[in-house]
């Protein structure tokens, strides 16, 4: 699943459709500084299109937020307060 930002939205759309078969869709609302809700949105359109690869098609934003999406998806995380303690522990705020 190709992710990416509402401005790379047609040639996301052109790269997906390109890729066929290989492409489970695309979701391009990832806004700027990878809100959580994004990546919490991202996850969940990943996840219902059976998405097994996220490709992130944009800059850093994206980039990043695409892994914390995989991270959601990994550990089953539906909501952006349970993203909490991974972006503490990443900040250097918590320790286990």
């Amino acid at each position: 699943m190709i992710m990416s930002t509402r401005s790379l939205a047609d040639a996301a759309a052109r790269l997906s459709e390109d890729l066929g078969v290989l492409s489970a869709g695309v979701f391009t609302a990832i806004a700027a500084h990878s809100p959580r809700a994004d990546v919490i949105a991202g996850a969940a359109a990943a996840r219902e299109a059976g998405a097994d690869l996220l490709v992130a098609f944009g800059g850093g934003s994206v980039i990043d937020a695409t892994k914390l999406m995989q991270l959601c998806l990994w550990g089953r995380i539906m909501s952006p307060e349970q993203l909490g303690p991974y972006i503490e522990a990443a900040q250097g705020r918590w320790y286990p």
